[in-house]
């Protein structure tokens, strides 16, 4: 019986804190918390799947969609070290949409069309700000107020915030950044380009080539315009004067104005009762190097990888 007798000191201990029931019991939650991870996981890839095929193959582009995109990093081109994501696409995207149904308001939009449109606009950007970077061309404060200035003028006592929230869906700080300063950059480069020697002599040695071969038997037709029929008072004065200069059928020398290299040919030529004249012209032209050669030299030299199907 004695060894039957429990001790008043000895007290069982309580089934809660028993080792190996808290053990099974942390062990247990630890199997739920590792569960609802890899449950949250799951939901999460199967659901990025599903917006990354709507977005890249299916052109989603509801609200839940775009805020989306404003948090991960989608890319839509990748070119060479280059990323445009699609929260700038969408942007995009929707500003011309917005300014196109103001223009336009009783046409269906081509959404296609615009897309591919908001496409080539990102990845034109993307190298301008590159060559632009390189040649160490900016476009200061200065150069923002001067067109800010240029606005209020055109549209003075509106408030710009208004005018260019109705047009494009942006405040005008952003419109500053989005279309201002990249007006004002284009500008600059094409002025660069324009009077760098070392790319226009480019075009002057195709002028040159194409001129030697017109002049020494080639048809002339293989290269040139057919301009029609023009009055004195409907040409510009440098033109007349090499016009006046050429008998019908003979071809002018090379001459270069402002926006690039010309070559002409009287076609025919007939005196009007009022004493003036009437020319048919052709012409040879080739533009001055400029921005879009540029571009279209350093599209070939990239590797542009699209990941939305348009």
């Amino acid at each position: 019986m004695k060894d039957l007798i429990v001790s008043n000191e000895t007290k069982l201990l309580p089934t809660s804190s028993h080792p190996l029931l808290a053990y099974q019991k942390k062990k247990g939650t630890k199997r739920l918390i590792n569960f609802l991870i890899i449950f949250l996981i799951t939901v999460t890839f199967f659901c990025s799947l599903a917006i990354i095929n709507g977005v890249y193959y299916q052109n989603w582009d509801s609200k839940i969609v775009v805020k989306i995109s404003q948090f991960l990093p989608l890319p839509v081109v990748i070119m060479n070290n280059n990323v445009v994501y699609l929260r700038d696409y969408f942007k995009e995207l929707s500003a011309i949409n917005i300014f196109y149904q103001q223009q336009y308001p009783d046409q269906t939009l081509p959404q296609e069309n615009l897309r591919m449109q908001v496409l080539t606009k990102l990845i034109e950007e993307t190298i301008i700000k590159n060559v632009a970077a390189k040649l160490n061309i900016a476009v200061t404060n200065d150069d923002l107020l001067l067109e800010t200035n240029k606005i209020k003028e055109l549209a003075p006592n509106q408030d710009l915030d208004s005018l260019t929230m109705t047009a494009f869906g942006w405040n005008f700080q952003d419109f500053s950044e989005r279309v201002l300063k990249y007006e004002i950059l284009v500008n600059k480069l094409n002025d660069y380009f324009s009077t760098d020697q070392t790319y226009q002599a480019q075009k002057q040695q195709l002028i040159n080539d194409i001129y030697n071969q017109v002049t020494n038997g080639e048809d002339f037709n293989n290269y040139a315009e057919n301009l029609g029929w023009y009055t004195d008072e409907q040409i510009s004065p440098i033109i007349l004067e090499k016009l006046q200069q050429l008998a019908v059928g003979q071809i002018s020398e090379i001459f270069e104005l402002t926006n690039g290299y010309y070559i002409l040919q009287l076609n025919n030529k007939l005196a009007l009762s009022d004493g003036t004249n009437s020319y048919e012209i052709k012409q040879i032209f080739v533009n001055k190097y400029n921005l879009s050669d540029y571009l279209q030299a350093e599209r070939q030299k990239l590797k542009i990888f699209r990941f939305i199907n348009i």
